[in-house]
């Protein structure tokens, strides 16, 4: 009885995998179908063949039948093409395919039938690759029209044969090959690719497909696993399972699961509870079938999880200019440092480069031991053992960028910002040199702790820095800015790293607000972002209140901030809110230019909308922006734009925390321009200067600046400008200028008049000249003043003839005609103005010209 049921259950097992087609059907919807294009195909009754019978066009056409057969099997089949078969013409026979659509999905092995060697062969398609098994004997189908007959054997171990037969000759071996890649089948199938003129020139005899399905009694081994997160196991098994009857204990108590995922090969199991961090035990896992009901044996893993921290790895190392080569390889790098006291897995980490992230392949980095990121390409470039070549490695652009290491949490472990302010360059900085991180403990992420290589190499990748030194951090924190987000929101931004267990509500007050919300950077640690319960008002200072004793930096630091923070709502920027106030356009060797904005409107002014520009025929040539950090300019404030603020604060006394660096417009040493510009182009101020505009006297005109005496008085009036005093260094970047004018003195009852009537034009920034005011009852006068020494004689003209303004003033630097200093004494000043109308205004007034000595 046992006998019988054996063949009762194998017999329609070896029908099905059975395919016998002699093309006596009247429909290919009759069993056993064939499905895919059948509209394209005849079957010819008559003739006992398939023939193709497609629209009068280039295409392809494919028909497909159930089979399984692929152990012990045998594939007979016959093809007639009418035609010389080539690239544009030809077919496919597939004799084992998981599917029945011609694609890139597509996993089997198949016959081919033509092609530019005119031959027939055997491929086998996987995960869209195809790679030839069998190439047969080339220019056997070099015919005008042929018959042949296939015949293919595989066995159950991978061993196939291929013999051909043209024209009912007897079967030659065409070749054989081992390929057991893969192992199961679901369908037979024929593919024609044709050209208009071919397309119903290919004909299909008769088929007979014997052999049996893949049978599988091994049962699935467990290759790899990992525990990730603490929660989720991940197990690599042996071949495609199913996951239905598994049962998972931890360290002998069954746990609770909250899903089980399986894809082919690959099952993860995520626990309801996290595993204890720190802990070690085991894991017995049972109950998983492989696709043909073999049961994983029971089997135990050991497993160690250790929650991952900040720093646990850290970036020691970067190239990122390879050329010109010093003497590493041409190839850029980033070096890793394991700083704990156990071995980590870096297959579960990955890395992100700007915006591209790349998985880490399976390495395993040694406790306090580098290894070295690069390019796959270019990973034969080192003959070391810790390198790890990384598929599509992104490019590390030389202008600057950012470079993250995430661990198998989700965290991240380190993260790098480059290029490192405060690094001299010098000739390193053209490329070939590494920067290294000179005290790996300290986890400052600022430029202080990375320096360019000390090694005659160029860099010291996968071991030990050449700067490596105690460097530890010292440096209080600053508020380098603030940056508006809007009405309720504000990010405050650090000179370093803060400690993000700091960042508590309390340690912020906001005048008259209260703050809701933080949201802190959880990459580089450096800003914070504060959200409100109240919209903050427009035109209103708003003051910022940081604790300096609760806000620290990762060392302990507290925060040393004396500036006064404040925040409001921006406006839109208009003609005369801003004004040009100070200009250094000539600098010492080695110095900066600079250009500084008086606010003198009741605006706060956002200067991600202030652009810089010269002028050319009265049109903004190139826009430069001043910044992109949404930093708010307060009415009253100077504030100073230059490229290297480091060079500007070692040459003069600043405000830091009011000096820009950006790309400044071109500014001649002799003479030029600088605007104001919104971001529409309109022209906001507008200042032309000339290096005649300096006190005569000077030395030197090298790092002295001009300077605005009055933010009221018209831009482009040269007595409206002065060369900065000696007593301030010769600019006062971000501060009020030393030369300087109040017209808070108007006399009444007078249409000129003097500010002062002494002064001392000795360049140290009190009373170097002097003002003469006017104030004229209406627009029209034109004026004419004079200046004469004691004896009569005139020394000076300031005007002559001019149109004067209905109001406004006069300098005289105490410079006379002959391009002498005046001696001390008296001088006589004689305005004289009149209209055309007839009035005419004359005034005399007396100043003296001093040494300036002062007890």
């Amino acid at each position: 009885m046992t006998r019988y049921f054996l063949i009762f259950f194998l017999f329609p097992l070896t029908i099905y995998s059975q395919v016998t087609e002699n093309w006596t059907r009247v429909s290919l919807n009759e069993s056993p179908q064939w499905i895919g294009k059948s509209d394209m195909f005849f079957v010819n009754t008559e003739l006992n063949r398939l023939d193709l019978r497609a629209p009068e066009e280039s295409s392809s056409a494919f028909l497909f039948t159930t089979s399984e057969s692929i152990s012990n099997a045998e594939w007979n089949f016959s093809v007639t093409l009418d035609f010389n078969p080539s690239s544009s013409n030809y077919c496919l026979i597939y004799l084992c395919s998981n599917q029945s659509e011609v694609n890139e999905s597509l996993e089997g092995f198949y016959v081919k039938i033509g092609d530019t060697s005119d031959n027939v062969s055997l491929w086998k398609q996987k995960e869209g690759e195809l790679v030839k098994l069998i190439d047969g004997t080339e220019g056997l189908l070099n015919l005008s029209g042929f018959k042949l007959n296939v015949k293919v054997t595989r066995d159950d171990k991978g061993n196939w044969n291929l013999y051909s037969s043209l024209n009912d000759n007897e079967f030659l071996l065409e070749g054989e090959v081992f390929d057991d890649d893969i192992y199961s089948c679901a369908f037979y199938g024929l593919f024609c690719k044709f050209t208009a003129t071919r397309r119903d020139k290919f004909h299909f005899g008769s088929i007979r497909v014997t052999g049996d399905p893949y049978s599988d009694f091994v049962p699935p081994e467990i290759v790899t696993h990992n525990l990730y997160q603490g929660k989720v196991l991940q197990l690599a098994m042996s071949e495609n399972v199913n996951t239905e009857t598994l049962k998972i204990k931890v360290n002998d108590v069954t746990v609770a699961i909250d899903g089980v995922s399986s894809k082919g090969d690959s099952v993860e199991v995520e626990f309801k509870d996290k595993l204890r961090a720190g802990s070690n035990g085991s894991i017995a896992i049972s109950g998983i079938k492989d696709l043909y009901g073999n049961t994983q044996r029971d089997t135990v893993l050991c497993y160690s999880y250790f929650k991952p921290c900040r720093y646990d790895v850290v970036i020691s190392e970067i190239l990122v200019d390879p050329n010109p080569v010093v003497a590493l390889p041409e190839c850029e790098f980033v070096e890793l440092y394991n700083q704990t006291d156990r071995d980590i897995h870096l297959d579960l980490f990955h890395l992100v480069i700007n915006d591209k992230e790349v998985l880490l392949p399976e390495y395993t980095l040694k406790s306090h031991d580098y290894t070295i990121l690069v390019n796959e390409t270019k990973a034969g470039y080192y003959d070391m053992n810790n390198v790890i070549p990384v598929h599509s490695f992104p490019v590390l652009n030389n202008s600057g960028g950012t470079i993250v290491v995430v661990n198998n949490e989700n965290s991240i472990t380190d993260a790098v910002e480059y290029p490192f302010t405060g690094i001299s360059l010098g000739f390193k900085g053209e490329g070939g040199w590494s920067l290294e991180k000179m005290d790996l403990s300290n986890q400052d992420l600022s430029s202080y702790n990375w320096g360019y290589s000390v090694d005659l190499n160029g860099g010291t990748p996968g071991y030990e820095n050449s700067n490596k030194m105690i460097n530890e951090d010292i440096s209080n924190p600053l508020v380098t800015f603030i940056s508006y987000n809007d009405e309720y929101s504000f990010t405050i931004n650090f000179s370093e790293a803060i400690d993000t267990s700091c960042m508590q509500l309390s340690n912020f007050e906001i005048a008259q607000h209260s703050v809701r919300d933080i949201e802190i950077d959880s990459v580089f640690f450096t800003y914070s972002t504060l959200y409100l319960n109240q919209p903050l008002d427009k035109r209103t200072k708003t003051g910022i209140s940081i604790s300096n004793t609760n806000v620290v930096d990762l060392n302990g630091n507290h925060l040393s901030d004396d500036y006064l923070w404040k925040v409001g709502v921006p406006e839109t920027v208009d003609s005369f809110d801003l004004c040009v106030n100070e200009v250094l356009f000539n600098p010492q060797s080695g110095g900066q230019d600079f250009i500084e904005i008086y606010n003198r409107s009741d605006k706060i002014i956002c200067l991600d909308d202030i652009y810089l520009a010269n002028i050319l025929n009265n049109i903004p040539e190139k826009l430069y922006p001043v910044s992109s950090n949404h930093q708010l300019f307060f009415p009253g404030e100077y504030w100073v734009f230059c490229e290297d603020a480091s060079v500007l604060a070692l040459q003069y006394d600043i405000v830091e925390q009011q000096v820009v660096e950006c790309e400044l417009p071109s500014l001649n040493d002799d003479k030029g321009n600088i605007a104001i510009v919104a971001r529409d182009g309109q022209i906001i101020d507008f200042f032309e200067y000339t290096e005649k505009m300096h006190y005569e006297l000077l030395n030197s005109q090298e790092g002295v600046s001009l300077e605005r005496l009055s933010v009221e008085a018209p831009t482009n009036n040269s007595n409206n400008w002065h060369s900065a005093s000696t007593e301030v260094g010769y600019a006062t970047p971000t501060c009020i200028n030393s030369q300087v004018y109040s017209d808070n003195n108007f006399v009444k009852d007078k249409w000129i008049w003097l500010e002062e009537d002494t002064f001392s034009p000795n360049s140290d920034g009190v009373k170097d000249f002097i003002l003469i005011n006017y104030k004229m009852s209406e627009a029209g006068y034109l004026g004419t003043v004079r200046i004469y020494n004691r004896n009569g004689m005139l020394v000076q003209t300031l005007c002559d003839n001019s149109l004067l303004s209905a109001e406004g003033f006069l300098q005289w630097n105490g410079i006379q005609s002959n391009h002498l200093k005046a001696p001390m004494g008296i001088y006589i000043i004689y305005a004289e103005a009149f209209s055309l109308k007839g009035d005419v205004k004359h005034q005399k007034m007396v100043c003296v010209v001093t040494n300036g000595s002062r007890k």
